[in-house]
């Protein structure tokens, strides 16, 4: 298949995260292959975090599947009326109400807020050229990859995180520990264009001066040369255990594997 055609059938879910798109690995895998690598290809057990990302990226960058974005008003996750609709839905994990209108309302507040930043990120997410949720593929130390980048407007890739973290305290450690580093080098490479990321704290905060005005904190981080280095060790680290314990030549039981490093 053409490589167009493929990233035509890569700009649907069901293909990009289904059997299809399984053929490439992708930095979700890079993550797995060096943490935990038996559960290479596992289902992804999803929680708040994850699904509270979700639903931002949604309301920002795909609004038309937001109103359909799975959530229940119930009081806790023991509820009747929680695990009702979990059974009704065939679903392992969802937000509840209140915490999806949380996200929404800090959603809506970096859809409107007035001031420099969040403007001209808004102008350059949403600027004519821009393309968002835009998949691609590319061949990488010699092994298939894909990526779908967030937004990619003019020279530049911009990849939206929501985080309960301090923005201000997010640094080369944190983006080590969460995968951020071998995103920043895999999407990189893969698209041809540098990539900042933007981080969005979802703790609603409120002006010293003006205690009745809330804001939330929003950091826009480049990736240093170096962090791009620790991302590029991270891939072929990976790439040696995914060759060793699953590719074509695979001469090792991944089920007798034992981690072993020097720290």
């Amino acid at each position: 298949m053409e490589n167009k055609k493929i990233i035509e059938k890569l700009r649907i879910d069901e293909h990009y995260y289904g059997k299809f798109g399984q053929q490439y690995l992708s930095n979700s895998d890079i993550k797995v292959l060096t943490s935990e690598p038996k559960r290479f290809r596992a289902k992804v057990e999803t929680n708040n975090a994850l699904e509270e990302g979700r639903y931002f990226h949604q309301l920002i960058l795909e609004p038309h599947k937001a109103k359909d974005f799975p959530m229940v008003e119930a009081s806790t996750r023991n509820s009747k009326d929680y695990k009702d609709y979990l059974e009704k839905n065939k679903l392992d994990f969802c937000l509840k109400k209140s915490e999806a209108d949380l996200i929404k309302e800090c959603a809506d507040w970096f859809m409107n807020e007035d001031n420099n930043a969040t403007k001209s990120l808004r102008e350059l997410i949403f600027s004519f050229e821009a393309l968002h949720e835009e998949p691609t593929i590319a061949e990488l130390h010699g092994h298939k990859f894909k990526a779908k980048a967030d937004v990619i407007c003019k020279d530049i890739i911009i990849d939206l995180k929501t985080t309960s973290k301090n923005v201000a305290n997010i640094n080369r450690y944190t983006f080590d520990e969460y995968g951020y580093s071998s995103q920043a080098y895999v999407y990189q490479k893969l698209f041809g264009m540098p990539i900042c990321f933007v981080f969005i704290g979802k703790t609603k905060k409120y002006y010293g001066t003006k205690p009745q005005e809330f804001y939330y904190d929003v950091a826009i981080i480049n990736p240093s040369e170096s962090t791009l280095q620790s991302g590029e060790q991270k891939v072929q680290e990976a790439l040696l255990i995914y060759d060793k314990y699953y590719g074509e030549n695979a001469d090792s039981n991944i089920e007798e594997a034992v981690i072993k490093k020097e720290v």
